[in-house]
């Protein structure tokens, strides 16, 4: 009995952990995606003009910015497999928030770029 209670206390220690992994793991995963869309403008921008080039490179990071948040938005399902539901998808909105206010940041830069390349 006491090799149970003890087996059960320490999955209650690890809970914490696992939760923190499946929430870092599913961010991860959206970072990935962006990351795939920076590479996708180092071949496609290298050949521009510099101010030709920052707008293009902005342009695929805003549409990375976006898939980012799309793969987080549709990441929460994910969260319900998850021992604390509530914080997993917490986590998972926490980032959400962070790459709508960098996507916004990032429109508002191209868009003063393309005003002053005309």
């Amino acid at each position: 009995m006491e090799l149970l209670e003890d087996y059960l206390e320490s999955v209650q220690e690890a809970l914490p952990l696992m939760l923190a992994f499946t929430a870092a793991s599913l961010s991860m995963s959206a970072f990935n995606i962006y990351k795939q869309y920076l590479t996708r403008a180092a071949r496609s921008c290298k050949d521009l003009p510099p101010k030709e080039k920052g707008i293009c490179m902005l342009r695929y990071k805003l549409q990375g910015k976006k898939a980012q948040l799309s793969k987080l938005n549709g990441s929460m399902a994910q969260c319900n497999k998850a021992k604390k539901v509530e914080l997993c998808k917490q986590k998972l909105v926490n980032k959400a928030q962070k790459v709508g206010s960098d996507i916004e940041f990032l429109a508002k830069r191209m868009d003063e770029l393309r005003k002053q390349k005309a």
